[in-house]
């Protein structure tokens, strides 16, 4: 069978993210057996043609992901048949087009693309045919489904620290650079970057403290631009590392550079096996898993006095990315509902996490339920100015409440819209 490949739209047929009975129905018309493969990881079977060499991958709502395809179908696109190139002139033509492509010990991945191409023999004989190719969708490692899994290949995670509740904390003394350090000077907890599954530990005492402003930039760099490239140095006690960011709408890439980290890993992390000193990641997935500690920076520098400018520039640009990155990160998923359950079992209700129409429609509730009873009761009466003439004291009672419930309803939806 030959395959027109369009990246990232169609393949054939077949276009990514159709059903798998769409896809069912097409294949009926071809005289050959299907064989549904189970997963090892609980996802939805892949479907496979093996008369034709096919296999159509689909994720967890059964919609059309990736395929593989191997002799005696054919990936045609741009009216080469990429099956019947050579390793060497595959990567000498994707290398043209895609200054990111990537090249393991048997493989070859175009993100540029979304084309993995598989040559476990390349080694041997740089003229050798390829095995098999897969063709991916647009979503297909944001959805984590197949092979290569990001999750499992590449990963960046963000376990945080544990912070007790504070009092007001006083002007910044001449021992602090800014007030992190001295809310945090006590603080003996450690937080965790996961990189490639490599642990980096960092303290609040110091770390966190160090590295907040040049986070706090990070971030606010790679949500404002829909694509660019951008260097960022991370320095603190416990590591020191070069990050080279380039990203899209969709995905980043970095490129690492460790001079210094506490434990011994800067081999580790410098090693080009695997190309564990780079990160593809999901966009959207990075900045959520940074979003907890800007909820903690942005907290703390709240119950500061007499902020600094750069201070003040930090909360304000903390809290505009915490407002719009949607979700946490993977350890913190459940943070952002309004019930949540702490760890001793017991359930914490915080209403500032619900939506601003939902917070809107309390206020009013609340009102009504002050108002309302006047109203009813003066229903009853014959008088329309009983109110002003024999119970002058519920119009000011009801003045005195309403009007201090408006004025920290206002705060409260401002603050947290």
């Amino acid at each position: 069978m030959e395959i027109e490949w369009n990246p990232y739209e169609s393949v054939g047929e077949f276009k990514f993210g159709s059903r798998r009975s769409e896809n069912r129905e097409i294949w009926s018309e071809h005289d050959t057996k299907l064989y549904c493969h189970a997963r090892t990881d609980g996802k939805a079977p892949d479907d496979s043609y093996e008369d034709f060499g096919i296999v159509l991958i689909y994720n967890k709502y059964n919609r059309f992901s990736a395929v593989e395809v191997r002799k005696p179908s054919s990936v045609v696109y741009n009216g080469d048949d990429l099956l019947s190139r050579t390793w060497a002139e595959l990567v000498s033509a994707f290398d043209a087009v895609d200054p990111d492509l990537v090249v393991s010990e048997k493989d070859l991945v175009s993100y540029k693309y979304g084309i993995a191409i598989f040559a476990p023999e390349k080694d041997e004989n740089l003229n050798v045919l390829p095995t098999s190719i897969t063709l991916i969708a647009r979503d297909f490692f944001s959805t984590k489904i197949g092979i290569p899994s990001l999750e499992r290949v590449k990963s960046f995670h963000i376990q945080a620290g544990f912070l007790e509740p504070m009092d007001r904390i006083g002007s910044l003394t001449k021992d602090f650079d800014n007030h992190l350090y001295q809310a945090w000077r006590n603080n003996r907890e450690r937080g965790i970057l996961l990189w490639n599954q490599i642990p980096i530990a960092f303290s609040y005492s110091g770390d966190l403290p160090a590295i907040a402003g040049t986070v706090i930039r990070m971030l606010k760099t790679i949500w404002i631009g829909r694509d660019g490239s951008e260097e960022f140095k991370v320095i603190c006690g416990s590591f020191s590392a070069l990050w080279k960011f380039r990203w899209n709408d969709e995905y980043i890439l970095i490129d690492s550079e460790w001079e210094e980290v506490e434990g011994g890993y800067v081999t580790a992390l410098n090693s080009t096996f695997d190309s564990v000193n780079q990160l593809t990641v999901g966009k959207h997935e990075f900045l959520a898993e940074w979003k907890v500690v800007l909820v903690q920076i942005s907290e703390t520098l709240s119950r500061c006095d007499q902020l600094t400018s750069e201070e003040k520039k930090w909360k304000e640009e903390a809290g505009i990315l915490i407002r719009r990155i949607p979700g946490f990160g993977k350890f913190y998923q459940g943070s952002e509902n309004v019930v949540s359950t702490i760890t001793d079992g017991r359930k914490v209700v915080n209403f500032s996490k619900s939506r601003l129409m939902i917070r809107t429609g309390i206020v009013i509730g609340l009102i009504l339920l002050i108002v309302a009873p006047v109203y009813w009761v003066a229903r009853e009466q014959e008088d329309p100015y009983w109110l002003f003439r024999d119970q002058v004291f519920i119009l000011f009672a009801v003045v005195a409440l309403s009007l201090p419930l408006f004025y920290f309803a206002l705060r409260w939806i401002r603050k947290n819209e």
